[in-house]
């Protein structure tokens, strides 16, 4: 079986440099942030790269071939299979490999599946084979870790194949789904993968190795995040280290030095950095491409395989015939899983219409309490301004009682004082922001 999967560094981790909570800083217009140098920013990447390379050599020299005879066959017809040094599992005394197509001298040959059972192997290829090998594009499945791979088969750990990978799993009531598509990797180069799920609408686009992970996180399906994209340099663990930063829908963007996921200063950003960063997205993105072209012929030659053993006179007796002809029935069972991924989406979007009414409705509550606080600022005020102008009247009147004879007099002077005093009130209060 071709070793589609030679090299897949890190799994999916969902975390994130940035939030996007707190607000919009776009730190370029802050002057007393430093600004870092790619030589800074690379000195991360070295420390990587060398590592890298002492495990590159491991990587290489671990890959064997066996050349496997099919227990159902008599006659010589070894199928490739690709493995590890360190974990043959070619050795498993329960190993057993069958093959249900053609041989020409000595290999399996021609349109079949070659089927792997063991102690920890549950899995199958299917390809038009020749010398005992799949050429071009072949399918793949493995029923213990949920995968399901359709692409090149190249049988050559030095050259990368492009395939489509499907994770699913489906249990106690619940669905998951994880898609890679893009260049799988092999020891000497990156995996270039773009991950993507029904039920998230944020796609990641990762440059893996064994040792770091550049990753660019895409939130422009999301029109209520103010975050755009963001890119990270993360550890094998997924810990941001190093530098990252996120582009705002609106504008502008954030950066900042991480360490195994601290944060460790706010910094700004060459230009080179940002390039590199759509450099990666554009790699990644062809290698999607070719991903998907692969994926389609490969479902091709599937295709036509079961159109050729999914017939009722179609029978084997080297095993269970009704597990032999399970893959028959992969459409009806796909039409379950999509029944379930469309009810999941409707929940998940219930969820998600539900959670942006909650925080419309916060935030109509909290614009209420601030029209009411401004309007009782505001009435307060008034009756400042009203109290004033009562008490300035009840001094008034006092003192027309007091003076009667000079009445007129003491009443304009007053009077033309008092009015001044508000003014000046007034005034006052608006400089200091009393409305």
């Amino acid at each position: 079986m071709a070793n589609m999967v030679k090299f897949i560094g890190v799994v999916f981790i969902a975390s994130l440099l940035f939030s996007g909570c707190g607000g919009r800083q776009t730190y370029y217009q802050q002057p007393q942030i430093e600004k870092v140098s790619m030589a800074e920013i690379e000195e991360y990447e070295k420390q990587y790269l060398i590592e890298y390379e002492k495990l590159k050599s491991k990587y290489a020299d671990n890959y064997i071939v066996r050349w496997v005879q099919p227990k159902n066959k008599k006659e010589a017809c070894k199928v490739y299979v690709g493995t590890q040094k360190n974990n043959d599992h070619t050795m498993d005394s329960s190993y057993r490999l069958y093959w249900d197509g053609g041989c020409k001298d000595g290999f399996a040959y021609g349109l079949g599946r070659e089927i792997e059972n063991g102690t920890m192997k549950n899995a199958e290829q299917i390809g038009i084979y020749e010398k005992g090998m799949a050429k071009n594009y072949c399918t793949i499945e493995d029923r213990l870790t949920n995968f399901q791979a359709e692409g090149t088969c190249s049988y050559d750990h030095n050259i990368s194949d492009y395939g489509v990978l499907t994770n699913i799993i489906d249990s106690k009531g619940d669905i998951s789904i994880t898609y890679r598509a893009g260049s799988m990797g092999t020891p000497n180069k990156p995996a270039l993968l773009k991950y993507s799920s029904p039920f998230q609408d944020v796609i990641y686009y990762q440059k893996e190795t064994p040792v770091f992970v550049y990753r660019i996180s895409d939130f422009t399906k999301l029109p209520n995040d103010e975050i755009k994209y963001t890119f990270e340099l993360l550890t094998k663990d997924g810990k941001p280290h190093g530098y990252g930063f996120a582009t705002w829908k609106s504008g502008g963007y954030g950066a900042l030095e991480m360490a195994n996921g601290n944060e460790l200063r706010e910094v700004l950003l060459p230009q080179e950095y940002f390039d590199k960063a759509n450099l990666i997205k554009k790699e990644i993105d062809e290698a999607a491409q070719k991903a998907e072209y692969a994926q389609q012929q490969a479902l091709l030659i599937k295709k036509q395989y079961k159109a050729k053993i999914c017939r009722n006179s179609v029978k084997v007796n080297f095993m269970d015939n009704r597990d032999y002809k399970e893959i028959c029935n992969e459409d009806k069972k796909w039409a379950k899983i999509q029944e379930k991924i469309k009810i999941k989406r409707s929940e998940l979007d219930a969820i998600y219409a539900k959670q942006q009414e909650e925080a419309e409705a916060k935030a109509q509550q909290q614009r209420r309490q601030q029209e009411y606080a401004r309007q009782q600022a505001q009435a307060n005020n008034q009756r400042g301004w009203d109290a004033i102008i009562n008490g300035l009247n009840s001094v008034t009147n006092s003192m027309n009682q007091a003076n009667q004879a000079n009445q007129n007099t003491l009443n304009n002077y007053y009077m033309n004082n008092m009015n001044s005093m508000i003014m000046q009130n007034m005034m006052n209060s608006q400089r200091k922001g009393w409305y």
